[in-house]
Parts: C-alpha cells; sequence; structure tokens
C-alpha cells in the first residue's frame, strides 16, 4: 500500500510538472494579453490539481476588496467546461479573516475550508451553495508586490493538498507574474507608440505651419522687391504707352495723306513692338509673383530666366548712373534643372541689394556674369562695393540680418535666396578673394 501511494504521488509529480512546463513555455504568457493567459492558467490548474474550478482576483485601487477577473469551472462528475466567467467581488468588510491570511503573503492550504480559521467565513454563503470543499490559495506579487491571489477549489470531499500542489500553484502565481509583466511592457510600448504618433503628428503640423509660413515670407520678400522695383517698372511701361501715343496721333495724320503711307506701316509696326516690349515686362512680373515653391523642376536656360529679370529691374539700373554689365556664356544658354521664378528671385534680390549699395557712388557699377564648367553653371552678381568684411560675412544668411538703414530692407532675401539654392542642390556664397563685393550661385547643369 505504501509502494502503491508513492507510487501515485510521483505520478502525479510528474503530471503536475508536465503541467507546469507546458504552462511556462506558452506563447500566452508573455504576450501582453493578459485575458488570454488568465484563461490558460485557471484551464490549466483545472486540469493538473483535477479540481471543479480555478480563479484569478486582483486587489481594487484601495485594496478594501479583490474583484475576480477570470473563473474557470467544470462539471465535477462529467469534467464538461462550463466555461469562464468573471466580474465577482469579495469585500474585506465580509471576509475579515480571509483578508487577514491574504496580508501574510502565504500559500493558503484549506483542506476543509469550512473549517479552516482562514476560510470559515465563506461557509454559508459560498462553500455550501457550490459543493467546495477544499480551497488551495497563492498570492499573486508584482514588483515586490501582492497585487492578487490565485484560487483553486475542490469540489466534493475534504482533500489534502500534498506538497507537489502546493509548491505547483506557487509556481503558477510567478508564472502569472510574468504576463503582468508583458502587460506592462506591451502598454509601455503601446503608450509610446501612441507618444510617437502624437509627436508625429505635432511635428507634420508644425512642419505644415512653416512650410506655409515660409511661403508667406517669400512671397513677403518677393513684394519687398516688387515694391523697390516699382518706380522703375512704371517707367519702363508709361515712357512706351506715350511713344504709343504719339505714334497713333502721326498714324492719324498720316491716314489724311495718301502720300504718307509708309511712314504710316513704321509707326505701326514701331506700336507693335512696343506693344511687345510692354507685354514682356508684364508677363515677367506674373511670372515673378506667382509662388514657385509648387512648380515641378523644369530644364531651364539660365540666360532666359537672367532676360526675364533683366526686364524687372532693368529700368532701375538704366534711370540711374549705375554702369551694368550682363555678361553670357558663348555659344550657350547655361541649361539647368530648375524652377525658374525661384531663381529669378534670387538673381533679383541679388540685383536690387547692389543696387541698393552702389547706387550712391561716384563711379558705381555692377556686373551680372555668367560662367559654365563641366557640372555647374554660375551666375555672379559684383558690385563696385568692397570685399564683405568677415564679421558680416558671417551673419549674412541669417534671417532679419540686415546692413540696410532701418525701413530699407526686410533681413530676408539672402536667407530665403540660400534656402532657394540649397533646394536646388546648388551653393550660395560670398567670394571672399574678390577685392569687391561679390555673391555667387553654383546650381547643377541639366544632364
Amino acid at each position: 500500500m505504501a509502494f502503491s501511494r508513492q507510487t501515485h504521488e510521483d505520478n502525479q509529480s510528474s503530471s503536475i510538472y508536465r503541467e507546469l512546463l507546458s504552462l511556462s513555455r506558452d506563447s500566452r504568457i508573455d504576450s501582453g494579453d493578459l485575458t488570454a493567459a488568465f484563461q490558460l492558467v485557471t484551464e490549466t490548474i483545472v486540469r493538473a490539481l483535477k479540481v471543479s474550478r480555478a480563479s484569478i482576483w486582483l486587489y481594487n485601487s484601495d485594496r478594501s476588496a479583490i474583484d475576480c477577473y477570470d473563473l474557470f469551472e467544470v462539471d465535477p462528475k462529467s469534467l464538461d467546461s462550463k466555461g469562464h466567467t468573471e466580474g465577482a467581488q469579495l469585500k474585506s468588510e465580509s471576509f475579515p479573516a480571509y483578508f487577514a491570511y491574504l496580508a501574510e503573503e502565504r500559500v493558503l492550504c484549506a483542506d476543509d475550508a469550512h473549517q479552516d480559521s482562514a476560510t470559515f467565513e465563506f461557509s454559508e454563503v459560498y462553500l455550501k451553495p457550490l459543493g467546495i470543499a477544499s480551497m488551495l490559495d497563492a498570492p499573486i506579487r508584482l514588483d515586490g508586490k501582492m497585487i492578487g491571489v490565485i484560487c483553486s477549489e475542490h469540489v466534493g470531499e475534504n482533500r489534502v493538498w500534498t506538497d507537489a500542489e502546493e509548491n505547483f500553484i506557487g509556481n503558477v502565481a510567478d508564472i502569472l507574474a510574468r504576463a503582468f509583466q508583458a502587460h506592462e511592457r506591451l502598454e509601455a510600448k503601446r503608450s509610446l507608440q501612441a507618444m510617437n504618433e502624437h509627436l508625429e503628428s505635432l511635428v507634420r503640423i508644425r512642419t505644415e505651419e512653416l512650410q506655409s509660413l515660409h511661403s508667406k515670407t517669400v512671397q513677403t520678400a518677393k513684394l519687398a522687391a516688387l515694391g523697390e522695383m516699382a518706380g522703375g517698372v512704371a517707367h519702363e511701361i508709361n515712357t512706351p504707352l506715350s511713344l504709343i501715343l504719339i505714334l497713333a496721333d502721326q498714324i492719324q495724320d498720316s491716314l489724311e495723306s495718301p502720300d504718307q503711307v509708309t511712314e504710316a506701316k513704321a509707326s505701326a509696326e514701331l506700336i507693335a513692338q512696343t506693344v511687345l516690349r510692354i507685354s514682356k515686362i508684364i508677363k515677367g512680373l506674373q511670372t515673378f509673383a506667382r509662388d514657385g515653391s509648387k512648380a515641378a523642376m523644369e530644364n531651364s536656360s539660365l540666360v532666359d530666366v537672367a532676360e526675364q529679370t533683366l526686364q524687372l529691374c532693368g529700368q532701375r539700373m538704366q534711370g540711374s548712373a549705375i554702369n551694368f554689365e550682363f555678361v553670357k556664356p558663348e555659344g550657350s544658354d547655361a541649361q539647368v534643372m530648375c524652377r525658374s521664378v525661384e531663381i529669378s528671385q534670387v538673381m533679383l534680390n541679388l540685383l536690387n541689394n547692389a543696387y541698393d549699395a552702389v547706387h550712391e557712388q561716384e563711379k558705381p557699377w555692377i556686373k551680372l556674369e555668367m560662367k559654365e564648367s563641366k557640372d555647374t553653371v554660375v551666375f555672379e552678381v559684383t558690385n563696385s562695393g568692397p570685399a564683405i568684411p568677415e564679421a558680416v560675412r558671417q551673419k549674412l544668411f541669417q534671417p532679419f540680418f540686415t546692413t540696410k538703414a532701418p525701413g530699407k530692407g526686410t533681413g530676408l532675401g539672402l536667407s530665403i535666396s540660400k534656402g532657394i539654392v540649397d533646394q536646388h542642390a546648388g551653393k550660395f556664397f560670398v567670394d571672399e578673394k574678390s577685392d569687391f563685393t561679390k555673391f555667387v550661385v553654383e546650381l547643377p547643369r541639366s544632364l
């Protein structure tokens, strides 16, 4: 009989160990899904200990009660599953002896739950109605703190719990702690992901705001440039309009005499040329005024871009004492892949700055020169002003830095221009070796 009893216990221990090993290796424990882990644990307890009920209870926030998060039960005779339930609550004020024992954080082996000093309070309200005779509970600890209890309940006759069973329920509680840790990691990951998504959203919104602000700033700089050109452009248009009026009068007079038809034709041809000139000026203004940042990169002639830009500021140069020179590469129109409106803005800004810097000198001059190499097309704007001091060069491309008198400049032109050139994968810098003020823009050649 002793041998038979020992053999039975050995077989039971072996079976319990296999269940414990299987539970420890199950991926649901470390998945972060507490519901799946709870159900796995309670089903494993029922199967390993051959009990009718197994449940998981967790303390509420003030530890005045424990709430059932999963109860799995089977029929005591057929062992058919009755499924999982949850939601019951046990209050410490109703079962003070049981809660006092839980506070000791020890495994509870109640062979006779009706008489045990820790569980007798359950006899009339809980144990007898459900036919429960024995209970085996183990504390659940997380980060050194007891957070709840695993409860195993045997229906039928009183049951003496073995050491193997007591060790098993304690080990299951330790494995369940892994599930809580995995859940905390998952929640932290989700929280971090949500935070990252929120930050990305804020960055995206802020980037859109900055892009919008940048576009408005670019347009403001354009308007400032247009304001500087306004007098010259008005003169550029008013002069040919006056000529058109004179020629129109001449044609009207010529129509009264058949002998002056040739003169009328010449006047008409001159009117057409003059109107074309005005059209080019207006077209240049329209092109310059539109938002070039949204335009696609196109293969463009830098010479054409320069000539269109000079339509806008040429009269300003001609109306002053400035000696202006435009040097183009021979036999080439200097093709670059660019947004021509933006490159025109850069060029116009440099020409306007050059004008402001030297127009009051005795012998002022400005030179716009284009050069080509194997890989780049370069345009340089040089004026008769002295070389820029190093202290000023270091600040030139900073937003709102200006050497102009108050009210004469926004301090945005060069910083915006540098941003445009950078977006074109080009270089924008001051030639430090020049004896004069010289700005250089290098752009990649079109392939």
